[in-house]
């Protein structure tokens, strides 16, 4: 794994360690307050805060916690369940109305992660909820959105490299509710290897109170998560999302990972699930087997995918705009049309 500089640092590696041991190991940084603070930030901002706490039963204050720490993870904890439970019930009012006019969005991403990976759903937190929608039920969802008192975030780059479409809602106690309906797995056309047509055929049902969300399998899911984190600059990956990488692989067996690794192939994809992992077994050699970890290493060999561009030094946002913008087909059917 490469996290960025402030990742690297002693703080981020004994977060690591934290997600990958079953039990939290004992407090190992110093206890000034300077430190203290570092930790809370980098846990706050790489969104595991409502995990750690929940590692284990056992008393953390005999493994030497700060008292500091274990009173904002119990804060972060109660505000995460009380969130996440407003969180669904909205999702749920949401889903009905879709459903009455016929829409039938696929949840991705963080929704269905914290329904099917996490002992507990608010131990994984989800700021929006992602829905992949055919192009032909936009207007459908927009009306619905703005019914229900929603705001579209302004977005000038729709249909060009943005491929998805933004509506949020504000509560009381400044809870937030937003939703993204996607056009595309992914804004980066490199990096979306499925339409909303082709992924309509795998979907599986996830239960939820009274209603069936349509979601992805788990190979697909694996998928779509390792693209989504190598479509982003290195300093902007989040702890939380290897960590979701870890959970689903903990669960695959040897047919998941023959159907990733056939998947992949066919998505043209390979050196970058190649690449996620082999830092997934950097720091969490437990999760993928030694077979996968050499299929990974050779892989990585083969820098003929039009997605290398992802594993580049020296990328930055500038550039990712103008690849995106230049690998839509709308743009090189122009092109080469003059």
């Amino acid at each position: 794994m490469r996290p960025s500089a402030i990742q690297q640092g002693e703080v981020g590696q004994f977060i690591l360690r934290c997600l990958v041991d079953r039990e939290l190991p004992e407090w190992m940084l110093p206890k000034d307050a300077g430190t203290v603070e570092a930790f809370l930030n980098l846990t706050k901002a790489m969104e595991v805060q409502s995990i750690l706490i929940d590692k284990t039963d056992c008393s953390k204050e005999e493994k030497g916690w700060p008292p500091t720490v274990l009173k904002a993870f119990r804060v972060t904890k109660i505000r995460s369940f009380v969130a996440f439970q407003v969180r669904l019930k909205e999702i749920i009012r949401v889903e009905a109305d879709l459903r009455a006019e016929g829409v039938m969005g696929i949840y991705f991403k963080g929704i269905p992660f914290a329904l099917n990976l996490y002992p507990s759903p608010h131990h994984r937190p989800s700021s929006d909820a992602d829905l992949l929608i055919s192009r032909s039920a936009l207007p459908i969802v927009e009306r619905i959105m703005t019914r229900r008192g929603y705001v579209e975030t302004p977005d000038l780059l729709f249909g060009t490299v943005s491929q998805q479409k933004q509506f949020s809602l504000q509560r009381g106690n400044h809870l937030e509710h937003v939703f993204e309906f996607h056009l595309a797995s992914n804004n980066r056309p490199l990096l979306s290897p499925y339409s909303y047509e082709a992924i309509s055929e795998r979907c599986i049902n996830v239960d939820f109170e009274t209603v069936q969300l349509k979601t992805i399998g788990s190979v697909e899911s694996f998928l779509l998560s390792a693209l989504h984190l190598r479509g982003h600059l290195e300093a902007d990956r989040r702890f939380l999302w290897y960590y979701d990488l870890k959970l689903l692989a903990d669960r695959f067996g040897e047919r998941e990972w023959m159907a990733l690794r056939e998947e992949s192939g066919l998505k043209e994809c390979q050196l970058l699930m190649g690449a996620t992992l082999s830092e997934l077994r950097s720091w969490a050699p437990e999760s993928v087997p030694d077979a996968i970890s050499e299929w990974a290493t050779r892989v990585l060999e083969d820098r003929g995918e039009a997605s290398a561009y992802y594993l580049q030094e020296g990328r930055s946002n500038r550039s990712d705009f103008w690849v995106t913008f230049w690998s839509l087909p709308r743009w090189r059917d122009r092109l080469l049309t003059v």
